[in-house]
């Protein structure tokens, strides 16, 4: 009788031990699915003001598309050269 109540706990102790990896192994699928929104432009290195940019100076990371402002200010659409005068 006790061998056989152990023998219960532990196969129950099985199942609720898979079920937790699938729903974790689920949760981070979905997570990693939910953060490759983007693409941003980040410094590689240290950068002293007034130093001109390079390529080597800078690379792409990937960014959760619900963190990027909705729009980017006019200011930066100016600097970048984007703006036109119907939008600014």
């Amino acid at each position: 009788m006790k061998g056989s109540r152990a023998v219960v706990m532990l196969l129950l102790s099985l199942v609720a031990g898979i079920a937790a990896v699938v729903l974790a192994a689920r949760w981070l699928n979905e997570r990693s699915d939910a953060a490759s929104g983007s693409q941003i432009v980040v410094a590689s290195r240290d950068i002293e003001l007034g130093q001109p940019l390079n390529a080597t100076m800078l690379r792409l990371v990937s960014w959760p598309a619900g963190a990027l402002p909705a729009v980017p200010s006019a200011r930066l659409r100016r600097w970048l050269g984007v703006c036109c005068a119907a939008s600014c």
